[in-house]
């Protein structure tokens, strides 16, 4: 009989947000059996499309009927303890934090449960979180209410979500300092009583662990983002347009913001006119209303297009359709020296097989990452930016997509698959 694991997940498919896309992945190619206590109420920080398509046979999800994620909380610890029997494994997955506490409280309530805690963004002390405080120009209330000191400013209802979500998520906790110093505890926990630690880049464990002794260490695994084969259409090609199609997808805000690539664009329009008009560019997804603003203000928008979400394999076939994709990461230079996070849209994109362009710090995973399969890597500088288009464009730059197994999902599930079972000690007799 096949092993079986109860993954802990605030998001999954049907909803279609980065994390339960990437859990659903790794589940969809892993040779064990699991159950997903998840929820599909709450839609909020998603792309708002329905993912019905993304089933498996392996892979059962159980929705709870929650509102709010305190709700949801005390439904998984009691699902999870009721049926303990029922699983080899537990594995939690963040984003939310809050499913790590249905994990810890299982752990604590039975020691011998073996636990596997995933980690998408730090519990506490988030480079990204840190960063929007700094330039954030609202503040919010401790009832959420919002206070916006900025005349003219264009709030990102996205981020202010976002923000909220972590900070102010447990109503019993209404202090900023009071959930900060929750959320430390609660990692801090979660790192000390798992048997397994999962990062997606080695930049976020040694910035996660830093602290830590080597023991804690030692329950690190390293399991990158990766694509699904299985998902991609053959049948799409590239296009062979006379414009070069360059697309994004994902989500941008005032501080994963496209500004400087924007602002390149513009310097291209002034200076290489003719590359400039061989250009049709589309952002699928969110973008915040200032730079919406901004397209419009310096007359970007018949050549860049804002555009809708969309479903996740449809955002697939769109990718496969592009000529160059474009990634844009939040530059945290204020806050950290290293990028640590790795945008699980990367995988795809390298999935897809298409040439990619990466706007990012050149310390971290993604500038890794996409010149390990032979992409280019730009700074956040508008002059940089600027160059590689133009290197890009003139087709004087060296620039491909290997397709790199490393990331194909088949083999990091295989990864995975190994892991539990020497961590479980599960052999073929038992």
């Amino acid at each position: 009989m096949p092993k079986k694991g109860l993954v802990i997940s605030w998001y999954f498919p049907p909803i279609n947000s980065s994390e339960g896309i990437c859990t659903f992945k790794l589940l969809k190619n892993s040779e064990f059996e699991y159950d997903v206590f998840t929820q599909k109420n709450d839609k909020s920080w998603s792309y708002d499309t329905n993912e019905e398509g993304l089933t498996s046979p392996n892979v059962h999800p159980i929705y709870a009927d929650a509102d709010n994620i305190q709700d949801w909380v005390k439904k998984g610890i009691e699902y999870g303890i009721q049926n303990r029997e029922k699983y080899d494994f537990i594995m939690s997955r963040s984003m939310a934090p809050e499913s790590h506490e249905i994990a810890l409280a299982i752990k604590e309530k039975y020691p011998e449960t073996l636990w596997i805690a995933s980690f998408g963004d730090p519990i506490t002390n988030n480079p990204y979180l840190k960063l929007i405080e700094q330039v954030s120009p609202y503040r919010i209330r401790g009832t959420g209410a919002l206070e916006n000191h900025s005349i003219g400013y264009v709030l990102s209802w996205k981020r202010i979500l976002k923000n909220w979500f972590w900070n102010y998520r447990d109503k019993k906790y209404k202090k900023h300092h009071t959930r900060i110093y929750k959320d430390k505890i609660l990692q801090d926990k979660v790192l000390k009583k798992c048997d397994c630690i999962i990062f997606n880049n080695s930049y976020q464990q040694d910035y996660m662990l830093e602290n830590y002794p080597e023991a804690v260490k030692e329950k690190a695994l390293l399991l990158p983002h990766g694509y699904d084969e299985d998902f991609y259409d053959k049948k799409v090609k590239e296009s062979k347009d006379k414009k070069t199609k360059i697309s994004y997808l994902g989500h941008l805000d005032e501080t994963r913001t496209p500004k400087n690539f924007l602002q390149a664009l513009e310097r291209l329009r002034e200076q290489k006119p003719k590359l400039f008009q061989n250009l049709e560019i589309n952002i699928y997804g969110n973008m915040s209303d200032k730079d919406k603003v901004y397209l419009i203000d310096h007359e970007l928008y018949e050549t860049v297009k804002f555009q809708k979400p969309v479903k996740y394999l449809e955002s697939l076939k769109i990718m496969q359709q592009s000529n160059l994709l474009l990634l844009v990461d939040a530059n945290l230079g204020k806050v950290i020296p290293k990028n640590i996070f790795y945008a699980a849209k990367l995988a795809d994109y390298i999935g897809s097989g298409r040439n990619i362009m990466a706007i990012t710090m050149l310390d971290g995973p993604s500038a890794d990452i996409v010149q390990e399969v032979g992409g280019v890597v730009s700074s956040h500088s508008v002059e940089d930016i600027y160059n590689n288009l133009v290197m890009i464009l003139e087709g004087k730059t060296s620039i491909t997509n290997h397709r790199n197994e490393k990331y194909n999902m088949k083999n990091i599930a295989k990864k995975f698959d190994n892991e539990v079972k020497k961590i479980g000690g599960f052999n073929e007799k038992n």
